[in-house]
């Protein structure tokens, strides 16, 4: 008899478990004992650059669209799935789900329709701001409300002291190989030049200053030109006025998502800075995974999460300082015809969607 699943996809940013959505959507729908279904919400997006900036007004007037929409999308899922529970009795309700008031949602599921849930931990709660109470508090009740949890990696176990007697499976993390594209020397690169590249956040939490000086330092190292090009995420103007900006590094500033490709395969090496501080350090790194799939060099900071993915391939990892991570750029643009798409291959090859849910989540599911 089949499994009737839905996936209930709730967060303030709709990017955010995007993918993990769609492919999980994509292997189980291939599953011949799998029904699955999602529904996904449309809640007020709060602008949390200008959360410090904006009037009390504002901010009181943009708490009440988010507390309207979020109200909304309780009673609306809740309506749906008592709909499809009328049609076909759903086995589990699985929660992606950040957004605080969700547990409402979970709470109405479990005892009004009296259906088990699956919730996905993530390694957010452990962040150091101030919604780090608030959000441990409703991680702790949304694994009470729970009958099975998904974890990215079990050390998150620890870290939020929670109780290992439901059923957990241990996902960590995973990635889809992707196809090369055309190349072209869009940087117009020069002989004995290597381009890294950085996508992502400036937000001062990540200390990308580091890197940028790193690099700044790199100008007066002989041999190889160094080029670093960043594709930025949140403006940060006010840090980089501050600092010196040399000519080996660019700003291609924010990109539409579908030219990151064209991007990266036009750079030799890409960088997968993260800071070693709590949060950072058990981040699931997904664009490590996202890069290595590419089969490009990638570098990364040795965090824990990273030397897990990376144990066998000391060569591209570094430590969170200025000496090593100069270091291992030089060492990097010296060697780096000596690797070949296939080391990077087999660094990926266990984290793939279809691998991954067909014998980690299924599995899970049909028990």
């Amino acid at each position: 008899m089949k499994k009737n699943i839905v996936l209930i996809h709730w967060v303030d940013v709709p990017q955010q478990w995007a993918i993990d959505l769609y492919y999980y959507t994509k292997y189980l729908s291939l599953n011949q004992n799998i029904n699955v279904k999602t529904i996904i919400s449309n809640v007020f997006l709060w602008n949390n650059d200008s959360f410090m900036k904006d009037s009390f007004i504002e901010i009181w007037n943009n708490y009440n669209k988010w507390l309207l929409s979020s109200i909304k999308f309780i009673y609306y899922a809740f309506i749906e799935l008592k709909k499809i529970n009328r049609i076909n009795k759903i086995d589990y309700v699985h929660f992606f789900s950040m957004h605080p008031m969700s547990v409402i949602l979970q709470f109405f599921v479990k005892y009004f329709l009296r259906i088990d849930t699956i919730y996905d931990i993530i390694s957010w709660p452990i962040w150091k701001w101030l919604v780090y109470n608030i959000s441990y508090i409703t991680e702790k009740i949304w694994i009470f409300l729970s009958k099975k949890y998904i974890i990215d990696h079990k050390k998150l176990i620890n870290l939020l002291s929670i109780s290992t007697e439901k059923k957990y499976i241990e996902l960590w993390i995973w990635c889809e190989i992707k196809n090369n594209l055309n190349y072209e020397n869009y940087f117009n690169k020069k002989k004995n030049e290597v381009i890294f590249m950085y996508i992502g956040s400036l937000n001062k939490d990540r200390e990308l200053l580091n890197l940028i000086y790193t690099f700044n330092k790199l100008s007066e190292v002989k041999d190889f030109t160094y080029r670093l090009i960043i594709i930025w995420k949140w403006d940060d103007e006010q840090n980089l006025k501050r600092n010196t900006i040399t000519k080996n590094i660019k700003f291609l500033w924010y990109q539409p998502h579908n030219k990151i490709p064209f991007y990266m395969y036009n750079s030799d090496v890409l960088i997968s800075y993260i800071p070693k501080k709590i949060y950072f350090e058990y981040q699931p790194p997904t664009k490590l995974l996202e890069w290595l799939a590419i089969w490009k060099i990638v570098i990364a900071t040795s965090t824990f999460a990273q030397n897990e993915i990376l144990q066998s391939y000391n060569d591209f990892l570094f430590d969170d300082n200025y000496e090593s991570l100069k270091n291992k750029i030089i060492y990097i643009s010296k060697n780096i015809n000596n690797y070949s798409e296939n080391d990077i291959k087999k660094i990926v090859e266990d984290f793939t969607w279809e691998k991954l849910i067909n014998e980690k989540l299924i599995p899970f599911y049909l028990k």
